[in-house]
């Protein structure tokens, strides 16, 4: 096999890597990554070991994260969000149909 058909072949099989989640659900996606869903008329949630949440709020088409939720519901510092969280928040964005308006 030459170099070309060597870095051609590993080529295609980091692409195959990066784009798997296109047959997969964001629910899916976010279960893979260690989330636990909730969901109610106001918003979804994904809670991560106990420790952070990332939300979408229906009413307004919003989504963010924090770290903890305090007395009287005050929300902690806010979380980064890493390149797998990413793909599973546009997948549910999409399901959402947020991105066709």
């Amino acid at each position: 096999m030459s170099n070309f058909e060597k870095a051609k072949n590993s080529h295609e099989e980091l692409m195959q890597e990066r784009y798997k989640h296109r047959d997969r659900t964001a629910d899916e996606m976010f279960e893979e990554l260690g989330y636990k869903k909730e969901e109610n008329e106001e918003e979804i949630s994904y809670t991560f070991k106990d420790s952070w949440v990332l939300c979408f709020g229906k009413e307004f088409k919003e989504y963010y994260t924090h770290d903890y939720v305090g007395v009287n519901n005050f929300v902690g510092n806010a979380v980064s969000i890493n390149i797998n969280e990413h793909i599973a928040i546009h997948e549910k964005l999409k399901e959402l149909g947020w991105l066709d308006e």
